[in-house]
């Protein structure tokens, strides 16, 4: 059985007129995945959520260990890079299954 390495359901975050709602997808451990949208559209805003920067409505799971009861423990695993050196190549890396903490070259 494939395991899941993050499962949202009903994921929203709202600041005034703005609002990500209601997302669900689950990405399967091993897989590699893109936010593609237009500006505006949450893509940002749902990385945040995943990195723990922003409190949010609805569940995660990552590792298939609920994210805010275990957020500790598996944030150790989370690399979040919004740096200027990488501008618009925002990520979480995930490498074998597990959330790294590396990510050396793969945004040149």
């Amino acid at each position: 059985m494939e395991q899941t390495m993050i499962k949202t359901e009903n994921v929203s975050k709202r600041f005034g007129s703005f609002a990500l709602q209601d997302i669900h997808f689950e990405l399967p451990a091993g897989y590699i995945c893109g936010l593609i949208g237009e500006n505006g559209v949450g893509k940002t805003t749902l990385l945040n959520i995943l990195a723990g920067l922003y409190e949010y409505d609805g569940t995660i799971s990552i590792q298939e260990k609920e994210y805010r009861t275990n957020q500790m423990e598996l944030q150790q695993d989370i690399v979040f890079d919004n740096s200027e050196k990488h501008i618009g190549k925002t990520y979480i890396a995930m490498i074998e299954g597990r959330i790294s903490g590396k990510c050396t070259g793969c945004c040149n």
